[in-house]
């Protein structure tokens, strides 16, 4: 049997909900006892695609940083994580070098940018992976996989869009929602 992750969704970016220093994954990795590894593939300049751009709220024209992961859930790949940062904003700092930043990139943006990140905005869609998705993932044949689009937020300022791909049979997604 496969043992799912839980993704907290509506509390994993409060810092005071995990130790300093560890990342969201991190941290729900650890408490979950899932060994988790955080595979740096790329670090490169690119143009946004246009679904992207809306959300920076950018021209299609503008350059951004992208960093995409291949997350490794007890030795499988589980997940992907495409990054993308306004280049203007992230010139010079570590987040353009091909290197991992210890308590993710979120902490290093706050430094750069000298303010909090404040919010962010997540929109989930369940689908079928694409072929080279199958062989990223390594996906048995029929699993569907949900693609996250996760828009992080200074104030009301988007800075940052991340394009997750989940294995579905590998994750859950938990939401804790006021009602009044």
């Amino acid at each position: 049997m496969i043992r799912r992750l839980d993704r907290f969704g509506s509390r994993r970016y409060l810092r005071s909900r995990r130790p300093e220093g560890t990342s969201p994954l991190q941290a729900e990795a650890a408490d979950q006892g899932v060994h988790r590894e955080l595979v740096l593939r790329e670090v490169a300049m690119t143009s946004p695609p246009p679904d992207v751009a809306e959300l920076l709220q950018v021209t299609v024209d503008t350059p951004l940083v992208v960093r995409r992961h291949l997350v490794v859930l007890d030795g499988h790949p589980a997940a992907t994580a495409d990054s993308y940062i306004p280049a203007h904003l992230v010139e010079g700092t570590r987040i353009v070098r091909p290197e991992r930043i210890p308590g993710g990139v979120h902490v290093a943006l706050a430094e750069v940018l000298g303010t909090p990140l404040t919010h962010a905005v997540e929109a989930l869609v369940a689908r079928m992976p694409t072929l080279a998705e199958t062989e990223t993932l390594e996906l048995p044949p029929g699993t569907p996989v949900v693609e996250l689009i996760r828009t992080i937020h200074a104030d009301d300022r988007p800075v940052e869009v991340t394009i997750w791909l989940f294995d579905a049979s590998r994750h859950r997604f938990v939401y804790d929602v006021p009602v009044d």
